[in-house]
């Protein structure tokens, strides 16, 4: 698979290398990587796209002031700033959320159940058989 992190670290670093060729595949390539974030098996290294973010972003408002046109590989590495920046709030959104408080759980089973009883066999849930998610219950609102 090559949504991992050393992969994407690998093909920054050629990317950033002077004199190498096929850099604007290298890019694409990149775009295309960061355009499924969600396969990455771990978040990769965006920070090392940072110093390339600001150096696009200058050289954009450079052109546009002086009334220019972006080149087709200028726009691409736009595309890449942009899908990186995209990646980073699909990420950050991805984290999970720490669950409720428990103190606020255990103090309403006693009133539901009582005797000690954890509830779950009332759910179907740990039953031993045909466990059923809540959304497959009947009436779950969810």
């Amino acid at each position: 698979a090559v949504h991992n992190s050393k992969v994407f670290a690998a093909l920054v670093r050629y990317m950033r290398s002077s004199g190498v060729p096929y850099k604007h595949r290298v890019v694409v390539l990149l775009t295309r990587l960061l355009q499924s974030p969600h396969l990455f098996t771990e978040p990769p290294p965006l920070g090392l796209l940072s110093g390339m973010e600001a150096l696009v972003r200058e050289e954009c408002e450079v052109r546009i002031a002086a009334g220019k046109s972006l080149s087709p590989r200028m726009q691409a590495l736009v595309e890449l700033s942009v899908a990186a920046q995209r990646c980073v709030r699909v990420l950050v959104s991805k984290r999970p959320r720490p669950p409720p408080p428990l103190l606020l759980l255990s103090a309403a089973a006693p009133a539901q159940g009582g005797g000690g009883d954890s509830g779950l066999s009332d759910s179907g849930i740990g039953s031993g058989g045909g466990d059923v998610l809540p959304e497959e219950q009947p009436g779950y609102g969810g």
